[in-house]
């Protein structure tokens, strides 16, 4: 059955009806609009996080490479170990940069104010606390080698141990080293500059490791050194 002329527009005009408008086409079409704007942003964060992953794991690696190359190992005796001339030589290498030069720039930044280089007051002067600690260290070794060789005899097994002491601290001093900056003061009498070691220091808390000590701490009478326990 064939449809007349009259149907057609009968049909258009249901279709075009007053229940029709065209702000209802306009605003399905920003819906669409903005619901792939929102796709776009959701796969340019997924984009960002993925790169921002990437970049972190890249880092990682790279600084696990970095370390994995910089630990080296060694055991048995030193080269610090004893009163030898390779000993005494070692230690007098050790020392050599105790004392250093820096800017103003970086002076400012020492917890008291250190002396200016006289010949040149560009710069000013200043020790790394660690080659402080070093020096004390080297002095007590001093003192065990020249008793040993002018007032007396400790015993080659003390003597042995008093070393092995020392080359522990010197271990712990090195593998730990402060770095607070000790300030340099002049003092009219003899007319000299001479280093201050009352720094800044950053610290562990003490009283924390001594509170774990005493919490952990053996009973002597339930340890017997004389007696082997397989």
């Amino acid at each position: 059955m064939s449809r007349s002329s009259s149907d057609d527009q009968e049909s258009g005009d249901r279709l075009l009806s007053k229940d029709y408008s065209g702000y209802e086409e306009e605003k399905w079409v920003e819906d669409y609009k903005q619901a792939a704007r929102g796709k776009d942003d959701r796969w340019r964060r997924i984009a960002i996080y993925a790169s921002l992953a990437g970049n972190a794991l890249l880092a990682a690696l790279c600084l696990w490479l970095w370390t994995s190359q910089k630990i080296t190992y060694g055991s048995g005796k030193t080269e610090y170990y004893g009163a030898s001339p390779d000993a005494e030589k070692a230690w007098t290498q050790l020392m050599d940069p105790y004392i250093v030069q820096i800017t103003g720039k970086e002076a400012e930044g020492i917890s008291r104010p250190t002396s200016k280089i006289s010949k040149d007051p560009d710069y000013y002067i200043t020790s790394l606390d660690v080659y402080h600690q070093l020096h004390c260290l080297n002095d007590i070794r001093k003192m065990v080698r020249d008793y040993n060789t002018t007032e007396g005899v400790l015993g080659r097994l003390q003597t042995m141990h008093k070393f092995h002491c020392i080359d522990s601290l010197r271990q712990s001093l090195m593998c730990n080293a402060d770095l607070s900056l000790i300030h340099w003061y002049w003092a009219d009498h003899p007319g000299k500059h001479f280093p201050n070691a009352t720094t800044t220091h950053i610290c562990r808390k003490w009283s924390k490791i001594e509170e774990w000590a005493v919490s952990h701490r053996l009973d002597e009478e339930m340890y017997d050194p004389r007696k082997f326990i397989d």
